[in-house]
C-alpha cells in the first residue's frame, strides 16, 4: 500500500514541478478533465501516509515492543521529520534555501508522530472519541474568518486553519494543520486492534468499515451543507459536475475529503491481504524505503524538470512560463521512477542486511 501511495506521490510533485498552472488543478473554470483526475488521485497519498504511520505503531506495540520503545522511536523520527521539512526537503522544492517555508506532509507527519508518542499510553476508550470529533467536527469552524483569534491566530492555523505565520524571524505556510491530521494518524493507530483478529474476519470488517465511509461521504455531498466548505456545483456536463461533487477541500482536510480518501484506502488494505506480492516487487521495495524514496525523487524530480527547460526544452516541447504538457509530465515520471528504482533498491538491501539502528530514520 505505501509502495502504491509513493508511485501517486512522485506523479503528484512531477507536476507540480514541471507544470506552470494560474490555476489549482482541480478548478473546473479552468481544468481539463485529465489535469483534475490527475491531481484527484493524488490526493490519497497524504492520508495513507499518515494514517499508515498510526497503524505501524499500533503493530510495532503488537510485535511484543514495550510503549517506551514504541514512544521513544515516533518521538525522535517525528523530531527528525520535522527538522528535515525545514531543511533537506525544503531546499529540494525550491533549490534556495530563502524561499517562503511551507509546512507540509514531512512537517505534519512528524508533529503527529511526537503527539502519538504521548497518546498511544491513553486507554482506546478515550481516543475514539477524540478521533471522531476531530475528524467530524473539525468543518464547524469553516466559518471562522481570518483574525478571529488575535494575537492567536498563528497558534489556530498551526494547529486547523492553515495560512501563514511568523516564528522566529522567519515566515511559514502551514498547508497541512496538525489537528485533522493527527486525527487521521490516531485513526490509523486505533485500526490496528483489526491485526489482533483472524484475517479474514479482519479483511471482512476494514471492507465494511470502507464501503460506510464512502456511503457516508455520498450522503453528505447530496446533502451539501456540511463537511465541506465549498458545495458541489451543476457545471457544463454530467462528467464535470461529478467531478465537482468529488472536488473536496484538502487545505485543511475537510471530512469530505477524509472519507473520500480514508474509505477506500481502508477497503484496499483489507484486499490486498488477499494478494501473493513478491519481496523483489517494485513496489514493495519502493514501500519500505519510503523517506529515502521522498528526499530522493523530490532531488532528482526538481534537477530533471530543471534540466528539460534549460537543455532540452524544444525535445519536451517545455513552455518558459507553462513547463510541461500534461503528457509529458507522465513521460518525465516514469523517467523518475525508473531511474529511483536501482538506488532504492541497493539501499533497501543494505538497510535489510546491515540493520544499522541509524538507518531506521531514513
Amino acid at each position: 500500500m505505501r509502495g502504491c501511495v509513493m508511485l501517486l506521490m512522485a506523479l503528484g510533485h512531477v507536476r507540480i514541478l514541471g507544470m506552470n498552472l494560474g490555476y489549482t488543478p482541480v478548478n473546473l473554470e479552468f481544468a481539463t478533465e485529465g489535469l483534475f483526475l490527475t491531481r484527484w488521485i493524488t490526493h490519497f497519498v497524504a492520508p495513507a501516509f499518515v494514517m499508515l504511520t498510526g497503524l505501524g505503531a499500533a503493530l510495532k506495540l503488537q510485535a511484543d515492543k514495550s510503549r517506551q520503545d514504541v514512544g521513544w522511536f515516533l518521538l525522535t523520527r517525528g523530531i527528525w521529520l520535522v527538522v528535515l521539512e525545514l531543511t533537506v526537503v525544503h531546499y529540494a522544492w525550491h533549490f534556495d534555501y530563502d524561499a517562503l517555508i511551507f509546512l507540509q506532509i514531512i512537517w505534519v507527519q512528524g508533529v503527529s508522530m511526537v503527539l502519538l508518542s504521548v497518546f498511544l499510553y491513553l486507554p482506546k476508550a478515550v481516543l475514539w472519541p477524540i478521533v471522531l470529533a476531530i475528524l467530524l467536527g473539525h468543518n464547524l469552524l469553516d466559518s471562522v474568518s481570518d483574525g478571529a483569534f488575535g494575537s492567536f491566530e498563528w497558534l489556530y492555523r498551526l494547529l486547523r486553519g492553515a495560512g501563514s505565520v511568523s516564528w522566529a524571524g522567519g515566515e511559514y505556510y502551514v498547508e497541512y494543520p496538525v489537528l485533522p491530521w493527527f486525527a487521521i494518524m490516531l485513526f490509523g493507530f486505533l485500526l490496528g486492534e483489526l491485526y489482533r483478529i483472524d484475517a479474514s474476519e479482519r479483511q471482512r470488517l476494514m471492507i465494511r468499515l470502507g464501503v460506510s465511509m464512502l456511503v457516508t461521504l455520498v450522503l453528505l455531498r447530496f446533502v451539501n451543507v456540511y463537511g465541506d466548505p465549498d458545495p458541489w456545483t451543476t457545471q457544463v456536463t454530467g462528467f464535470r459536475t461529478l467531478l465537482s461533487f468529488f472536488n473536496a477541500e484538502r487545505y485543511p482536510p475537510s471530512l469530505v475529503f477524509e472519507l473520500m480518501t480514508l474509505g477506500p484506502i481502508v477497503m484496499v488494505l483489507g484486499l490486498l491481504e488477499r494478494v501473493k506480492i513478491g519481496a523483489t516487487n517494485p513496489v514493495c521495495v519502493f514501500g519500505r524505503v519510503p523517506l529515502f524514496f521522498y528526499l530522493a525523487h523530490l532531488y532528482l524530480a526538481h534537477g530533471l524538470v530543471l534540466l528539460i527547460g534549460t537543455s532540452y526544452p524544444d525535445a519536451w516541447q517545455y513552455h518558459p512560463e507553462t513547463g510541461l504538457s500534461l503528457p509529458r509530465v507522465y513521460l518525465a515520471w516514469l523517467i523518475v521512477i525508473a531511474l529511483l528504482f536501482p538506488i532504492c533498491f541497493y539501499y533497501d538491501r543494505l538497510k535489510r542486511q546491515t540493520k544499522y539502528r541509524i538507518l531506521s530514520y531514513l
